[in-house]
């Protein structure tokens, strides 16, 4: 081996040279002693991984056929399938602005939007004639928020709290001059919030409200609605209420409420009310998946802050693989939020930009506390698991092993993806049984170019912590059951308990099963770096994609997925390959 022409067959370490002579796998010595094998030991066990052509090609043709299949399958089972969203985030946004300026409401000095879905909507629509394209005012809308300020800073009674990030109560509505409009996909107006003047310029009694605008801007036949005596607050303080009664304007037998309220005359609530709708503080159905959720969550923070110190003080821990993971979290969330978060012009941006490096430094850190606790137990039950892992984070990127795992964890979380993404939806239908929602459209929906790469990137980091977590639980189960795989059936129980609360439970657990099943075999089988690609892929493939339309604003979002899972794809076997042609002859026989 140490002679062959081809550089990428030869042995890439002395270590292995070493594990090929006989008696010589220093990895398997070091489990038998009970010892743990140092990082560079696991990274120079095993073969070089380099894939035969053939099993490339293969590879290939079944990661090209998942990714059509996503392609065609995924957007069918968006929310964007059932309601029309023919007008763009731009006319939307510009449609919001007119409602204010139309309720007395001036130009922003600052502004951001997003999608939301109505979950409770969907839910309840299971079950009173399934969706329907008349619905979109009540299924989807744009959030749109303005300012007489920066959006950036949220002003407390100590001082300026920046936030890279904006949402409903992020900064909190209370200066005077914040706006929050909802339309749907029609450009209706379906909720407003308008925060009043604290010193009003007006003095006297305050002037009837006309309330007929709002129904205007709302689509809405004021003629049809009885006056009734309001029963919901506003947001913000108002001078005058009112509530109305009436039809839905597309499904008949539906009867909807409307509540408003003005400030000396001007309007400064609008809220469209359906049997669907809950107040603020109604407490939430138990969802038993969050649940389990939260207690992994907690499991894994505080379990990992306690291993993570005995480690290090035992000098166990992989501590030049952890910096190197911490800083990989580090350029990711950073990336994330130069692509999505929020900008403004000023002094503001300089007090985001330290909020955004305090996020991103505080999530490497918590990468790097859990890489220290995890990895030393796996190195030392399971290091197989974590072999072409440690040869990544060390720098060797160009290694064979390492780009037939990132392609085996690619093709496999494809096909992963579309049982849990549109196969979960969209086989209920078919069957004519209730199933789960359609996937929703929400904040991470393509508002533009550089939200829809950050929202690509962030199932990279949450795989990242996932897979971690259960090779943690995997190491666990291991020591109690002795059995590897079947510590992997109870990990996949645990996983898929996650999805317990979830609608459709009938359809979404059992699929649940199957596709934490398939991960933790990919964990088992080809180890960490295979698990992440494996995870990553499966929720983009699965939820990203929205529209096969190119005429659609939808449709580059969906573009930017597939394209960035084909280029990856396409690194990863011509480095497995270790140099030779894909479509090889001689060399067939030579690859593993």
């Amino acid at each position: 081996r140490c002679i062959e022409k081809d550089p990428g067959r030869r042995p890439s370490s002395a270590a292995q040279v070493a594990a090929a002579l006989p008696g010589g796998d220093p990895l398997a010595a070091a489990i038998a002693a009970g010892e743990t094998p140092s990082p560079e030991m696991v990274a120079a066990a095993g073969q070089t991984g380099a894939l035969a052509p053939s099993r490339a090609r293969g590879l290939l043709i079944v990661l090209a056929a998942g990714l059509v299949l996503a392609f065609v399958l995924t957007p069918r089972a968006n929310i964007a399938a059932f309601v029309p969203l023919d007008k763009s985030p731009e006319v939307l946004r510009e449609r919001a602005r007119e409602i204010l300026l139309a309720a007395g409401i001036g130009r922003p000095a600052d502004s951001a939007s997003w999608f939301r879905t109505d979950d409770r909507f969907l839910i309840w629509a299971q079950g009173h004639g399934g969706l329907n394209s008349d619905l979109s005012r009540d299924a989807v809308a744009l959030v749109y928020r303005q300012a007489a300020s920066s959006l950036g800073t949220a002003l407390g009674e100590t001082g300026p709290y920046p936030s890279p990030y904006v949402d409903a109560l992020n900064p909190p509505p209370i200066e005077p001059g914040m706006a929050e409009v909802w339309v749907d996909p029609r450009g209706r107006l379906v909720r407003l919030s308008i925060v009043p003047p604290q010193l009003p310029k007006e003095s006297g009694t305050p002037p009837e409200t006309d309330w007929s605008p709002l129904f205007r801007e709302a689509g809405l036949d004021m003629s049809r609605f009885t006056a009734v005596l309001p029963s919901w607050s506003p947001r913000n303080f108002a001078t005058a209420r009112a509530a109305w009664e009436g039809p839905h304007p597309e499904r008949q037998g539906l009867t909807m409420r409307v509540e408003a309220a003005s400030f000396r005359g001007r309007p400064v609530s609008f809220l469209w009310i359906g049997p669907w709708t809950k107040a603020a503080e109604t407490p939430a159905a138990g969802d038993a998946g969050n649940v389990a959720f939260e207690v992994l969550l907690l499991v894994f923070l505080l379990g990992g802050a306690y291993l993570a110190r005995r480690n290090v003080r035992a000098g166990r821990g992989d501590r030049r693989g952890a910096i190197r993971l911490g800083a990989v979290i580090f350029i990711l969330q950073g990336a994330m939020w130069i692509l999505g978060g929020h900008h403004v012009k000023g002094t503001d941006e300089g007090w985001i930009l330290i909020e955004a490096f305090c996020n991103a430094a505080g999530m490497a850190i918590g990468f790097w506390l859990l890489y220290l606790a995890i990895e030393p137990f796996a190195r030392r039950r399971w290091p197989q698991m974590l072999i072409s892992w440690t040869r990544a984070l060390s720098g060797t990127g160009r290694d064979p092993l390492v780009g037939r795992d990132v392609l085996i964890g690619l093709t496999a979380g494809v096909a992963t993806g579309l049982i849990m993404g549109p196969i979960r939806v969209l086989l209920p239908m078919k069957l004519g049984i209730q199933g789960p929602t359609p996937h929703f459209f929400d904040i991470a929906a393509p508002v533009s170019p550089g939200r829809a790469i950050a929202f690509l990137l962030s199932p990279v980091e949450y795989a990242g912590f996932w897979v971690l977590g259960l090779v943690f639980l995997l190491v666990l189960a291991r020591a109690v059951v002795r059995s590897g795989w079947f510590a992997g059936f109870v990990v996949a129980l645990i996983a898929a308990s996650t999805f317990l609360g979830a609608t459709g439970i009938a359809i979404t657990l059992p699929l649940a099963l199957l596709s934490a099943g398939l991960l933790v075999a990919v964990t088992v089988r080809f180890g960490v770096l295979s698990a992440v690609a494996f995870e990553s892929s499966r929720r983009i493939a699965g939820y990203y994609i929205y529209s096969t339309d190119p005429s659609s604003w939808t449709f580059y979002a969906g573009m930017i997925a597939v394209a960035g899972i084909a280029a990856l794809a396409w690194w990863a076997t011509r480095t497995a390959l270790a140099g030779r042609p894909l479509f090889g002859t001689m060399e067939e026989a030579g690859g593993s």
